[in-house]
């Protein structure tokens, strides 16, 4: 696997502030998985062909093919704005996340029950949250959103029980949360309302 990651931190007048992170990726499977036939030779997978007579696939992988759960692109963005109302230092701020889509499994050679190949693509998708908090002495008090637009991402997918089985993201989730600090001056207490979920940030 070969790519490039890259962070950014940017901080305007008046409170406001911008976090953003990127990676692009490229994998490829440069060695193919042995495998062997009952009397220890092994099996050369080149000289194999299907019923419909097209070359037979490595079931782990052929070379060259991207991996399994490997996007080729993952990026979020968060803004943040801080301000004082009176004894109260408060915050708001919105992020996003994307992740394009990726293959569940290697294996080009299991087909369903339908003659379709299990190796799954996982669909691109894009999250969004929100927070809301203010504090004052050691207390914190913030509601939150996650996944607002209650995006059912696909984060993996099998045929392991002989039939198509998803795994999604969390739905959208709506909370509210307080928290005490003992021995925390006010700026740790509002950093630590940074961020309402792992989507806004890398």
């Amino acid at each position: 696997m070969r790519g490039l990651e890259t962070s950014a931190q940017a901080r305007a007048a008046g409170g406001l502030s911008f976090e953003a992170g990127i990676a692009w990726n490229h994998s490829a499977l440069v060695k193919e998985a042995p495998f062997f036939w009952a009397n220890g030779t092994p099996i050369n997978f080149s000289l194999l062909q299907t019923s419909s007579h097209e070359q037979l696939a490595n079931p782990a992988g052929t070379l060259g093919s991207p991996l399994s759960g490997a996007p080729t692109f993952q990026g979020n963005l968060r803004a943040r704005y801080e301000w004082v109302q009176g004894t109260y230092r408060a915050f708001a701020e919105v992020g996003a996340m994307h992740q394009s889509d990726s293959l569940s499994t290697t294996d080009r050679l299991t087909l369903d029950l339908e003659g379709r190949s299990v190796a799954y693509v996982l669909p691109s998708f894009t999250t969004y949250e929100a927070a809301l908090g203010a504090g004052t002495g050691g207390w914190l008090v913030q509601a939150y959103g996650e996944n607002l637009t209650d995006t059912r991402a696909q984060l993996f997918a099998n045929y392991s029980l002989g039939y198509k089985a998803v795994t999604v993201n969390r739905p959208r989730t709506i909370g509210l949360r307080m928290t005490y600090s003992f021995g925390a001056d006010q700026s740790e207490v509002l950093n630590r309302g940074s961020g309402s979920g792992s989507s806004a940030r890398k």
